[in-house]
């Protein structure tokens, strides 16, 4: 039966208040994705976005790839890399990169993760960060720090 409360000799039903939480905000982090997928790998390129300008969010701090290894006889493992210059030495083919590379992949999968990057690169991902711009085109860390301090 309902609950029934009187006031001034008139009956009501006695209403029982909003139990809706109070809301409170989330930072929410937007981001895109660039996927390539094979029966041994899969590679998910990801970078936090503006989501009014779809631009990339931070200028510090560019993408990050998600690797998934999937060959035959072990069991499915997942590697996190976000080092751009890590990147960029695999991009460029640089021995020691490769070798590296070599340490997760296999030959196949290296070759496909230079194209994989080669598809960033035309997507403006993987130089996207000012600093990841003039270290590539100037080649030399050294040359960076003077445009820091220079302000150029």
């Amino acid at each position: 039966m309902e609950e029934r409360i009187q006031i001034n000799g008139v009956w009501y039903v006695k209403e029982q208040p909003d139990t809706k939480p109070e809301p409170h905000s989330v930072e929410v982090t937007h981001s895109q994705s660039i996927v390539y997928e094979d029966g041994d790998y899969c590679f998910k390129a990801s970078m936090a976005i503006d989501p009014e300008t779809h631009l990339p969010k931070y200028s510090i701090i560019g993408m990050d790839i998600e690797v998934t290894d999937k060959t035959n006889g072990r069991d499915w493992t997942t590697e996190y890399w976000d080092s751009e210059s890590f990147f960029r030495g695999c991009y460029e083919r640089n021995p020691e990169s490769i070798e590296t590379l070599k340490e997760s992949l296999n030959d196949a999968g290296v070759e496909n993760f230079i194209a994989f990057l080669q598809h960033t690169v035309d997507n403006g991902w993987l130089h996207h960060t000012a600093k990841g711009k003039i270290e590539y085109l100037k080649g030399t860390s050294e040359e960076l720090v003077e445009i820091d301090i220079l302000g150029r």
